[in-house]
C-alpha cells in the first residue's frame, strides 16, 4: 500500500507541475491516474478540483475539495479552493467562512486574504474587504495585482488619492499592466482636481502606450480604393452602459451602402439589440479568446 501511495503522490505532483505550466488537459490525466491508485490522494483531489473549477464545473470542484478536506482538515489550500468554488456560485457568505477557516490554519496565506477580500466586497462589506487586502499587502508588498485591486477598493470607499497612489505603484512594479493603467484613467474622471486637458493627455498617453505595446495587429494591405465599401469594427469589453449610450447611435447611423459594420462583444447580445444596430449577422463574441486571436479575427 505504501508503494502504491508513493506512486500516486508522484503522479499527482507531476499533475501539479503541468497545471502550473498551463497544461490543464495533461494535468487532469495525471490527477485521475493518481486517484485511481489512491482515492484519498490529497494533491490529486485538490488538483482535479482546480481543473474542474477552471472549466466551469463548480459543483464537482466543490465535491473534490470537500473530499480533500476530509483527508486532511488542516490543508489550508483545500479550504481556499473550496471558498473559490463557493464564490463562483455566488455563495459569498459560505465562501467567507471557508477562507476564514484557511486563515485559522495559515493566518498569513495571501490567497486566502485576497479571495476573502473579494467575497467580502461582493457582500457589500467594503471596509472589511479593504482591511483584508491591507493585511495581504503586508505579506506581499510588491504584488502589482494586489495593489491594483486595493486601489479599486479604495476608490469604492471614496479614498481617491490612495486609489491613484495604488495604481501608480502597480505601474511602477509592472509598467505593462493594462488594468492598472485603465483603472487610473477611470479614477481621474472623478478627480475634481484633474483638468479636462490633463485627462485627455493621459488618455492619449494610454493610446500611445497601448499601440506600442500591442504586437498582435498585422499591417493592413487593403487597396486604396476610394469607392470601396469600408469595413468598420467596434470592439468593447462590456457593453453595459457607456457603450450603448455613446456608440449605439453612431453604429446605427452608418450608411450600410458605404460601410459594413462588425461589432465584437465579450458576451452574446440580444437579437433585438443587434437588429436595432443594424449588425445582425456581423456581431462576434470574444469570450474565451486571447488578444492575438481577436486581432486575427478583426484583421
Amino acid at each position: 500500500m505504501r508503494a502504491m501511495t508513493t506512486a500516486g503522490n508522484s503522479i499527482s505532483s507531476e499533475g501539479m507541475a503541468l497545471l502550473q505550466a498551463g497544461n490543464a488537459r495533461e494535468a487532469e490525466l495525471r490527477f485521475r491516474q493518481a486517484l485511481a491508485i489512491n482515492p484519498r490522494d490529497l494533491h490529486g483531489l485538490i488538483g482535479l478540483g482546480i481543473v474542474a473549477h477552471q472549466s466551469g464545473h463548480f459543483g464537482p470542484a466543490l465535491d473534490l475539495f470537500d473530499r480533500a478536506i476530509a483527508v486532511d482538515p488542516q490543508q489550508a489550500a483545500a479550504h481556499v479552493n473550496r471558498g473559490n468554488a463557493l464564490a463562483a456560485q455566488s455563495r459569498f457568505a459560505d465562501a467567507v467562512a471557508a477562507f476564514d477557516r484557511a486563515l485559522t490554519i495559515a493566518p498569513a496565506l495571501p490567497s486566502a486574504l485576497v479571495n476573502m477580500a473579494t467575497s467580502l466586497h461582493a457582500l457589500g462589506r467594503i471596509d472589511d474587504a479593504v482591511g483584508m487586502l491591507e493585511r495581504a499587502r503586508t505579506v506581499q508588498p510588491d504584488s502589482p495585482e494586489l495593489i491594483n485591486n486595493l486601489g479599486n477598493f479604495y476608490k469604492d470607499q471614496g479614498r481617491l488619492d490612495e486609489a491613484l497612489a495604488c495604481y501608480d505603484r502597480a505601474l511602477e512594479l509592472n509598467p505593462m499592466m493594462q488594468q492598472a493603467f485603465s483603472n487610473r484613467l477611470s479614477a481621474l474622471k472623478v478627480d475634481s482636481r484633474a483638468t479636462p486637458e490633463y485627462i485627455l493627455d493621459e488618455h492619449r498617453r494610454w493610446a500611445d502606450w497601448f499601440e506600442a505595446a500591442g504586437t498582435s495587429a498585422p499591417l493592413l494591405q487593403n487597396p486604396a480604393d476610394a469607392d470601396r465599401r469600408l469595413r468598420v469594427g467596434y470592439v468593447s469589453p462590456d457593453c453595459h452602459t457607456a457603450v450603448p449610450a455613446f456608440l449605439d447611435p453612431v453604429i446605427a447611423a452608418h450608411d450600410r451602402e458605404r460601410f459594413e459594420v462588425f461589432c465584437y462583444f465579450n458576451n452574446s447580445q440580444e437579437a433585438s439589440r443587434l437588429a436595432a444596430l443594424g449588425v445582425t449577422g456581423t456581431s462576434r463574441v470574444m469570450r474565451g479568446m486571447d488578444d492575438a486571436q481577436v486581432a486575427k479575427q478583426v484583421h
